[in-house]
């Protein structure tokens, strides 16, 4: 829309300007939302009667399963407010009704989540069935309340696809429950959470996580922090070494300075190890725990230097890991297990819909008119 302004009076000499010539315009635009109420189709399904005197009624589009029903937006919106902007259902339903008219209950709200939770089984399956498959996947668990409780919400990920499952155990129980990981071939990256070291065909531990444990070595002055400074530096400068040979097309480090990385790891080891004796009673202190993990899971800390397909870091899983906690902070806990498990499956499919460049809203949408959207066979 263009609303022309026009001046009436010269601001020089006042004089009136109705039969000037015009020079021009400056534009100046508002950009606003107009007031939004919802629109109503009504499907009128006619009868009509036949010679033979039976009567025949219209047969209802799939969507009208009653007299009246919301549609496909208003369901994606329900979705969308209540996995990805973290709505609980009550404030969910006040916002149905304050920004579109709609004054919907939180059963509905429920029953949309339900729903939405049962279309999307076989987008789980599938997504399940891919992740079996890819070279290098990302896996991390978080701890959630539900109905009063510790549970865990278990994710793992590509750069393309989310997986998240719910469990009231954190370890290997939870993960053959899952029935992800237990298929899974390719090289893993993770934490140092031990249960995870009998998964994938070879495992990579997350460089960014064994930086933040070097770093308070090095705020501690009771010991000796001269090892860890020196291994923050050799993962950090390989990492930097990794990323120039990629943007150079290379494939690989060059032998020379493959092997000098890795004698300087080796040596910050042994120092880490050497500067936090232990007296054989007692706990390890962290610093000794920390060397000793790093001389023991040499391979996995370093799986970076000699395969560029897997990353320094486990932030792919850390990321789609993030936003659960914000949930936690605007909704608080989940009242029950279903209610999770719903949240989780509706949040992975949002989640992996957006890592395709595709609209959350628009997949919800064509989910809830019967074309939920699946994985191209190219990902």
């Amino acid at each position: 829309m263009i609303v022309d302004h026009r001046p009436a009076a010269c601001g020089g000499c006042g004089g009136g300007l109705s039969d000037a010539s015009g020079s021009g315009f400056r534009a100046r635009q508002v950009f606003d939302l107009p007031e939004i109420r919802p629109q109503v189709t009504e499907h009128r399904l006619h009868r009509a009667v036949c010679g033979c005197g039976y009567t025949t009624t219209a047969t209802a589009p799939d969507l009208l399963t009653a007299a009246a029903v919301y549609g496909p937006g208003v369901r994606a919106a329900i979705a969308y407010l209540s996995a990805y902007r973290h709505l609980p259902a009550k404030r969910l339903a006040e916002a149905m009704d304050c920004l579109f008219s709609l004054p919907i209950s939180t059963g509905t709200v429920l029953s949309v989540l339900a729903r939405a939770h049962d279309g999307l089984e076989s987008f789980e399956t599938q997504v399940k069935d891919h992740l079996a498959t890819v070279p290098v996947a990302h896996a991390d668990e978080s701890g959630v309340r539900v109905a009063g409780k510790l549970h865990w919400l278990h994710v793992m990920c590509t750069h393309l696809v989310t997986f998240y499952g719910i469990h009231h155990q954190r370890g290997r129980a939870a993960m053959n429950d899952l029935g992800v990981l237990p298929a899974f071939t390719g090289t893993l990256v993770t934490d140092a959470l031990a249960s995870y070291t009998i998964y994938g065909d070879t495992q990579a531990l997350c460089g960014a996580h064994v930086l933040r444990e070097l770093i308070a070595v090095t705020e501690d002055t009771r010991h000796d922090p001269a090892w860890a400074q020196a291994m923050i530096n050799v993962l950090v400068e390989a990492k930097d070494a990794v990323a120039d040979a990629v943007a150079t097309g290379h494939d690989a480090l060059d032998a020379e300075t493959l092997a000098g990385f890795q004698d300087r790891y080796r040596q910050a080891a042994l120092c880490g190890i050497a500067a936090n004796p232990y007296a054989g009673t007692g706990p390890r202190s962290k610093a000794r725990a920390l060397a000793m993990r790093l001389g023991v899971r040499t391979t996995e800390y370093q799986r970076y230097m000699v395969d560029f397909s897997v990353p320094f870091d486990n932030n792919q899983a850390e990321r789609d890991l993030r936003m659960i906690k914000v949930q936690q902070k605007v909704s608080g806990a989940w009242r029950t297990l279903p209610g999770v498990r719903r949240f989780a499956r509706i949040r992975a499919c949002i989640s992996t819909v957006r890592k395709h460049g595709i609209s959350p809203l628009t997949a919800l949408r064509d989910l809830f008119a019967g074309r939920p959207w699946m994985l191209p066979t190219t990902s």
